[in-house]
């Protein structure tokens, strides 16, 4: 697409050559036909170097490349993105090579892809897409418009809400429920727990039975949700932290990577890091007592050795 016509989609003012772009990446990306944003002088310089087609750039950025000029970088660069790459589209019906219970009840405009299984009693919602080697347990349902990918599977009696993601080979086991527009990603393990309305799972999470997430709760890549415990509404837990048994996360809260929450966490928006986690102030105060001790040893010894 010409740059003229990419500036009329992100209602952009256009400066330079009107430039042939074929395709869109990141800055870390080289492609001699590729158009990708900066937010800053120095992310600009560098499109340069990398020899970048073109770039979305707000007003304060000055560069020698033709350019778009937008108030939002990244907004048009997410939709750039959703041009140049859009989701891969399922014509609706059920390969050959798929094994269907005669109890499975499969809506008409659902995709069952190569070699996957749908077990008995089972429900699959319209516009659903299983893919390639996905298992569906006995009684399971998937509601409309969610997307089942490679080698996952759903353990007897399980339920997914409507317009959800489970990654490849994540595996749910039986008796979990999953509510609407979640999003969960490769290689998880969710056994037998309720993930509410809105979560995000990052890749390779493990969340253990009797666990439940509140509504919109984001968990980061490698953390741990053990047996019972739970997260208020809109909690975030970063990389590789974990929440022992029976624990709570109360709403709003975010957690730092690799903590270990012992112990119940109040509501607030408050941030918490360290072990055992505190608030992030807190924390950080302590961290610096921490690294005090030594100079006062050190003065301490001086004191000794004149006495």
């Amino acid at each position: 697409m010409k740059l003229t016509e990419l500036a009329q989609l992100l209602q952009g003012s256009v400066a330079g050559d009107d430039v042939e772009i074929y395709c869109v990446c990141g800055i870390d990306e080289q492609h001699p036909h590729a158009i990708t944003f900066a937010e800053n002088s120095q992310s600009a310089a560098q499109a340069e170097d990398q020899g970048f087609k073109a770039l979305v750039i707000p007003a304060k950025v000055k560069t020698n490349l033709p350019h778009i000029t937008v108030a939002n970088p990244r907004l048009a660069y997410a939709q750039l993105l959703q041009l140049f790459h859009p989701p891969l589209q399922y014509q609706s019906g059920i390969h050959t090579s798929a094994i269907i219970a005669p109890s499975a009840a499969v809506a008409p405009s659902a995709y069952v892809g190569p070699y996957a299984i749908i077990n008995e009693r089972a429900e699959i919602g319209e516009n659903a897409v299983i893919e390639a080697h996905a298992l569906v347990g006995t009684g399971c349902r998937i509601g409309s418009d969610t997307r089942l990918l490679a080698h996952a599977s759903l353990g007897d009696g399980s339920s997914v809400g409507t317009q959800c993601l489970i990654g490849p080979h994540t595996r749910i086991t039986a008796g979990s429920i999953i509510g609407d527009d979640v999003e969960i990603g490769a290689r998880c393990i969710l056994e037998e727990c309720q993930i509410d309305q809105g979560c995000r799972i990052d890749n390779m999470v493990l969340v253990r039975s009797g666990a439940h997430l509140g509504p919109g709760t984001i968990l980061v890549s490698h953390t741990t949700v053990q047996e019972g415990a739970q997260t208020g509404m809109f909690c975030v837990l970063a990389a590789e932290a974990s929440a022992m048994p029976q624990t709570k996360v109360g709403n709003y809260a975010t957690v730092g990577g690799r903590v270990v929450i012992s112990a119940d966490i109040p509501d607030g928006q408050t941030t918490w890091s360290g072990n055992p986690p505190l608030p992030h102030r807190e924390d950080m105060r302590r961290l610096a007592q921490r690294n005090a001790v030594p100079k006062v040893v050190k003065a301490l010894q001086k004191q000794l050795k004149r006495q």
